[in-house]
């Protein structure tokens, strides 16, 4: 018997930290789950637009795409795929995820920062929902797989990131007179709400890495 629970009580530990894990991140989601469900209306509601305006063959919105997509072609990422060095452009592109969310996060100090940039995010993923040619990737299994696939794990991670920082700054601006928080950067914001960011932000990372792995080794 001593010998059986001596076996268990590693996995009973492993258990309990587990659940304690799950259970701190899914309290950082809790107390930030209002500012994500703000980005991420910000983010659909142009994805959608976008989207219906550029498979209904609007001439604004297809010169836009395709505005967008031609200034594309001359990156980094796109030379590293043309080169069929998929994984080069797989982790360049999510740098660049990371690089860019990490800004709109930084604005949401000013807690409407994030708004404007989660709506070109959308914008732009609705565009694209159309090819080179201006047919609806949504028009075939395989392309409409792909392209919602893409768009899913592209953006997730975005309105995760985005409506992190909105909620560190809506916790700055509500502690904002509270002496017995901590000045950071001239900002009163409680350990626990960086904390809470942090474990936002490990779940978006594995995402975003998700995405541009899944968009570039397909």
């Amino acid at each position: 018997m001593t010998h059986d629970h001596a076996r268990r009580a590693p996995r009973t530990a492993a258990g309990d930290g587990l659940r304690g894990l799950i259970q701190r991140v899914s309290q950082a989601f809790g107390r930030a789950r209002t500012p994500i469900a703000i980005v991420a209306f910000a983010c659909i509601c142009p994805l959608a637009v976008g989207g219906i305006l550029a498979t209904s063959g609007n001439s604004l919105a297809l010169s836009e795409r395709d505005r967008i997509v031609g200034a594309a072609q001359g990156s980094e990422i796109t030379a590293a795929y043309k080169q069929n060095d998929r994984v080069r452009a797989a982790l360049l592109d999510f740098t660049g995820n990371v690089e860019a969310a990490l800004v709109a996060s930084v604005t949401g100090l000013s807690i409407v920062g994030p708004v404007p940039i989660a709506a070109h995010r959308g914008w732009v993923g609705g565009l694209v929902s159309v090819d080179a040619k201006h047919v609806s990737r949504l028009s075939q299994p395989g392309t409409a797989f792909y392209y919602l696939v893409t768009v899913t794990l592209q953006l997730i991670p975005y309105i995760l990131t985005g409506g992190a920082g909105m909620y560190l700054g809506l916790v700055a601006w509500r502690r904002r007179n509270d002496a017995s928080v901590r000045s950071l950067l001239g900002l009163r914001i409680p350990g626990e709400a960086i904390r809470d960011v942090g474990w936002i932000w490990a779940l978006s990372l594995p995402i975003f890495l998700a995405g541009s792995l899944f968009e570039f080794l397909q």
